[in-house]
């Protein structure tokens, strides 16, 4: 079975037909006892997706990039597996982005300290930056490393694997902080976490534009727009949201005013009500 897996990820990457390899399949597969015809024929479709999914670390049927939600989309019944990407992620933009600025602020620790999202940490590819908005979940794919190895692999779209890469640098900056809410988070679940995330670069001002996002940009400006419209509701939420800083320090100032006026108010109370004890027991 090992041995299978493997001539069919090289069918993959000489870029042959499904049909072409299920035909093969067909005629070098063994059939187990009493397996039906029906059975074999859906053993050789699995052996496929295996590959692909351990190949290319994506589930079929490939969903393309910018939806939130998962329609059914056509599977992958003919072509070669490079035909087959290429249509699903040709690089068009569905979603306009005319405000949509991608400051330094637009992380992965403000995600979750001031929009309140969770992470599911995938290990599938087409579910990188898929934003579940009832649920307020978003999926990160998490192998960098992965990606880094595939940089030479032709059957994805040309640029595909770098601009991915250039998402886990927009979401996590080198700095302090970020590695160490990386580990904490990991720590936190128990699960071994991809270092290489601790080693993402540093996009500069130019490179932060979302013109610069071809294949990943419909995801980017769904999460971005999340992000911008969600208003702080919580303590923490307020103390970490500084989008607008004259409302950030409006709130902390009238926040800090409104202690000191309990506190004193408090202290009078006090000595108000000692004074009253003395004067009743001189």
């Amino acid at each position: 079975m090992h041995q299978d897996i493997v001539n069919i990820a090289q069918d993959l990457k000489r870029s042959i037909p499904r049909d072409t390899i299920k035909h093969r399949l067909n005629g070098e597969l063994k059939s187990t006892p009493g397996e039906t015809e029906m059975a074999r024929a859906k053993r050789v479709e699995a052996s496929i997706d295996l590959a692909v999914q351990l190949f290319l670390m994506m589930d079929l049927p490939v969903q393309p990039l910018g939806v939130s939600n998962r329609p059914s989309y056509p599977p992958w019944n003919r072509s070669d597996i490079k035909s087959f990407l290429a249509s699903q992620y040709s690089g068009a933009v569905q979603y306009g982005d005319k405000n949509i600025k991608l400051q330094k602020i637009f992380n992965i620790r403000n995600l979750e300290h001031i929009a309140g999202i969770k992470f599911h940490w995938t290990r599938n590819l087409a579910d990188h930056l898929r934003l579940d908005e009832d649920n307020k979940e978003l999926s990160i794919f998490q192998y960098k490393s992965f990606l880094q190895a595939q940089k030479t692999n032709d059957i994805y779209p040309t640029g595909f694997i770098e601009e991915a890469l250039k998402t886990l640098s927009l979401l996590f900056p080198p700095d302090p902080e970020t590695r160490k809410w990386l580990k904490k988070t990991f720590t936190d679940n128990g699960e071994i976490f991809d270092k290489q995330l601790l080693r993402c670069n540093r996009l500069q001002l130019e490179e932060r534009q979302i013109e610069n996002f071809k294949f990943w940009h419909d995801r980017i400006v769904i999460l971005k727009e999340f992000f911008d419209e969600v208003e702080p509701s919580t303590i923490s939420q307020w103390w970490f949201d500084q989008r607008k800083r004259v409302q950030w320090y409006t709130f902390w100032v009238a926040a800090v005013v409104l202690s000191l006026t309990v506190f004193f108010g408090l202290v009078q109370s006090i000595e108000a009500g000692m004074q009253v004890w003395k004067a009743w027991h001189p």
